[in-house]
């Protein structure tokens, strides 16, 4: 090679490592600037879900405050559903007499009831015992509203626990489905619960109630791993 073709090349070269190096360092560049960008996102703490306080004055008393949400829920107006509703919750325990009477009341309509009822469960344990005996209604879509919202107080006792697994062999399949749902929401101190959803998860049939019992035993009894759930499922 010629001297000149030789300096030619080295100064050729010359010119490619910047070029080279730019090429290799950007992408690092570009990763560093994403992970940072990443770890920066994981460190934004979870926003609170504000606080909703409705004015005491927003209705003159709990029967226009149920009123409120009846009409609300016919014209399928979510919002004012909801403002009726927390009203009634920030009226405390001291309702609850008021609201049970409404909701045992047998010549009252039905869908009064079942508002009361909500409107219960929003008020905590105080209002367990009151539900637990909806639970037992004459009326079916009551009975079902019961079940679903007296796991939202998170119960731990022997008795309601007890109730919603003698449920589980009820051949009402909404209403077994929402009890399996009850059972999961009340979480460990629903132990008693799993031979019957462990039988229930085996059971060949109905694939409806058979998913929600192994949701149930997943959240239930911990020691119910994935592979034991999927060995059921595959049965």
């Amino acid at each position: 090679m010629s001297k000149q073709s030789l300096f030619s090349f080295l100064c050729a070269s010359a010119l490619l490592i910047p070029l080279v190096s730019g090429c290799s360092t950007e992408p690092s560049a570009k990763t560093d600037k994403g992970s940072s960008q990443a770890s920066s996102r994981a460190k934004k703490p979870r926003r609170r879900q504000p606080v909703i306080k409705v004015p005491q004055d927003a209705y003159s008393d709990l029967d226009a405050a149920i009123n409120a949400a009846l009409a609300a829920k016919e014209q399928a107006d979510d919002k004012a559903a909801q403002r009726a509703e927390i009203w009634l919750k920030q009226q405390g325990t001291s309702t609850i007499p008021a609201l049970a009477t409404i909701l045992h009341d047998t010549n009252t309509e039905l869908p009064r009831r079942i508002t009361a009822c909500r409107a219960l469960a929003a008020l905590g344990p105080p209002a367990r015992a009151d539900l637990l005996k909806a639970i037992s209604s004459d009326q079916r879509l009551l009975r079902i509203a019961a079940t679903e919202r007296i796991s939202l107080i998170r119960p731990t006792d022997k008795q309601t626990v007890e109730r919603l697994v003698q449920l589980l062999d009820d051949q009402d399949q909404q209403w077994r489905k929402i009890a399996i749902q009850s059972l999961r929401r009340i979480g460990t101190s629903a132990r008693q619960a799993i031979p019957k959803l462990d039988a229930l998860a085996n059971q060949a049939g109905d694939e409806i109630i058979r998913a929600e019992a192994l949701k149930a035993l997943k959240v239930i009894d911990p020691r119910h791993t994935l592979s034991d759930l999927r060995n059921a499922n595959s049965n």
